[in-house]
C-alpha cells in the first residue's frame, strides 16, 4: 500500500546481510520502489521503520476514531416462522371471541382468551418486518481502529488499509494519504457467509 510518488510502482522491503570481520551479521532494511528491479525511476529509498512509523502516525491521525463495524449475514426463516405462529394464534383467538364462538362464553375462559389475544398483539407488534428476511446486518464492535489496531498490530492495519483501498504515496518531499471517499463502507469487515466452512 506504500506508492512510489514519482512512478506509481509499489515500495517493497529490501534487507541485504553483510558478514563482517568478527563472524556476525549485519542487517540493512530499505525502503525502495519495485521499479529499482527493472528500470530505476530514481526515488530514493527510506529507512522502513521510520516510514512505517509516518503511516501509522498519519493513519491513526485521519482514520483512528473510526468506530470497527462488521457485516453479517442474518437469516430471517426463525423469525418469519414466529409471525407465521402468531399470526395464527392471533386467528385462532379471534374466530373464539367472536358471538357464538368458544371462548365467548364470558368469565374466566374469555378472560384468558382476551389476554392470550393482546399478549400475542404485543408480541407481533415488536417484530421488525425487515428481520423476518434474509440480509445483511452491520454491528459496532464497541472499539476504534485505533484501538483495534493498538491491540492487533500493523499486520492487521495493513489488511485493513488494503481492504479499503487506501494507499501511502511517498514523494522525494512528502507524503500523501489517498482515502477513497466511502472508507467507512469499505472498512467495514465484511466475511463471506457464503464461504467454505472447513
Amino acid at each position: 500500500m506504500i506508492k512510489c510518488g514519482n512512478c506509481g510502482a509499489n515500495k517493497y522491503k529490501h534487507v541485504s546481510k553483510r558478514t563482517l570481520k568478527d563472524g556476525s551479521i549485519r542487517q540493512y532494511p530499505k525502503l525502495r520502489c519495485s521499479s529499482y528491479t527493472t528500470e530505476p525511476c530514481g526515488a530514493p529509498v527510506y529507512d522502513p521503520d521510520e516510514m512505517y512509523g509516518a503511516l501509522a502516525e498519519t493513519v491513526l491521525d485521519q482514520l483512528g476514531d473510526f468506530e470497527v463495524v462488521h457485516r453479517q449475514y442474518a437469516r430471517g426463516a426463525e423469525n418469519l416462522a414466529r409471525v407465521n405462529e402468531l399470526q395464527a394464534s392471533i386467528r385462532h383467538y379471534m374466530e373464539g371471541l367472536t358471538p357464538g364462538g368458544a371462548f365467548a362464553v364470558g368469565g374466566f375462559i374469555q378472560r384468558q382468551a382476551e389476554e392470550a389475544l393482546q399478549k400475542f398483539g404485543v408480541e407481533l407488534g415488536k417484530i421488525d418486518p425487515e428481520s423476518t428476511k434474509d440480509r445483511w446486518t452491520y454491528k459496532s464492535m464497541g472499539v476504534t481502529y485505533r484501538d483495534h489496531w493498538k491491540k492487533l498490530g500493523t499486520d492487521q492495519m495493513e489488511k485493513d488499509l488494503l481492504r479499503a483501498g487506501i494507499s501511502f504515496v511517498v514523494y522525494p518531499e512528502h507524503c500523501d494519504l489517498l482515502i477513497p471517499d466511502d472508507v467507512k463502507s469499505r472498512l467495514v469487515v465484511k466475511k463471506d457467509y457464503f464461504e467454505k466452512k472447513l
